[in-house]
């Protein structure tokens, strides 16, 4: 459902959702980026989006909408992403300004007022809005577009130049993680990457696994990276790779997150690191479609209960395909919706639907 100001009435809500419901098989609409109406962005933004931190000024551009253009703009609508597992991202209040205008991607810097090509518009005015539950995963992909901000003032997009929008938000009430399916603006694919429950401990310590979130190519190799720290000192050890977690416990001294369909030997320094952030593993192989790889290092340690290994904890890595350099752009401050200057970046740019 999409969201609206707490303060209208009962009665005006339930006649604004009749005119939707009615006028929606009507309306025309289109993705930034284009092609995502029935298909899932290559990345996931949870942290990194207007509605995580109680403040923040989020800028987005568009270099792919050149050639057609779009008049009288109704509503921009959002939604959760669609690979994500269950998470803690539910309902919550902010407060929205949404701005729209002409850009030149080129020329995107990292001061927000610069990047208006023309006067911006305030097509949706500060008002207090409530976004929906988006902790559950959907039951197919895409999921819904479930947040939507109608427009107080429509916006016409001239078709020649780059297409901006903004998010002003806030007032979060709870901050914290907000699931959007989002797109990266590079010829890499990225996916998400989760850890599953807790490590075993060794005489190191924490026996900790670390990876970065899958990469697909352009070429279709898919890249992963990991290591891991707090593994007993000089121990024999393998990485475990499969595609099923079994969640196996009472064996080891945690729960066994992988079904071992690959088993790779590692190096175990004295110290207990295998790899190291700034030198991980680094694993390639094609891309066979759409899979989440579970991932988990044993290392021999005589000293555990149960069976004599040490388990670090779980990684569950998503791989999606190449975004083959999807043309957008944002500028973020994450603090303050009135900042003046923000991060320019191009990756996890949320996939919107625009309605006209």
């Amino acid at each position: 459902m999409g969201i609206q100001p707490p303060s209208s009435s009962p009665a005006a809500a339930a006649c604004a959702a009749l005119l939707l419901a009615a006028g929606g098989s009507a309306q025309n609409h289109f993705t930034s980026p284009p092609g995502r109406a029935a298909s899932e962005g290559a990345s996931a933004a949870a942290t990194s989006q207007p509605f995580h931190n109680p403040s923040g000024r989020y800028q987005y551009v568009d270099g792919d909408q050149r050639g057609t253009a779009r008049p009288a703009l109704q509503a921009l609508e959002l939604r959760r992403d669609g690979l994500a597992p269950m998470g803690n991202f539910g309902p919550r209040s902010t407060v929205v300004t949404l701005v729209m205008a002409h850009a030149d991607l080129a020329r995107v810097g990292t001061t927000f007022a610069a990047n208006y090509k023309d006067a911006p518009v305030t097509v949706f005015a500060r008002k207090t809005v409530q976004l929906p539950d988006h902790a559950a995963p959907p039951a197919v992909t895409p999921a819904p577009w479930t947040v939507a901000f109608p427009f107080d003032v429509p916006f016409s997009y001239n078709g020649t130049d780059d297409l901006l929008w903004e998010v002003r938000a806030e007032q979060t009430t709870p901050a914290g993680p907000f699931s959007l399916d989002a797109e990266d603006g590079w010829p890499l694919g990225r996916g998400l990457l989760r850890y599953l429950g807790v490590p075993c401990t060794t005489p190191n310590g924490r026996f900790d696994a670390f990876g970065v979130a899958p990469e697909t190519a352009a070429d279709g190799t898919v890249t992963l990276r990991t290591h891991a720290r707090g593994a007993p000192g000089g121990a024999p050890a393998v990485l475990t790779l499969g595609t099923v977690d079994p969640g196996i416990g009472g064996l080891f001294c945690t729960v066994l997150h992988t079904n071992v369909e690959i088993a790779l030997p590692v190096p175990v320094g004295a110290g207990g690191a295998i790899g190291s952030a700034e030198q991980p593993l680094r694993l390639a192989f094609p891309f066979f479609g759409r899979v989440e790889v579970f991932g988990q290092y044993a290392a021999f340690d005589a000293g555990q209960a149960g069976l004599p290994y040490a388990l670090s904890d779980g990684m569950g890595m998503y791989v999606v395909e190449a975004s083959f350099g999807t043309r957008v752009v944002r500028v973020v401050e994450p603090r303050d919706a009135n900042a003046s200057v923000g991060a320019r970046s191009e990756i996890l740019v949320p996939v919107a639907r625009l309605r006209y």
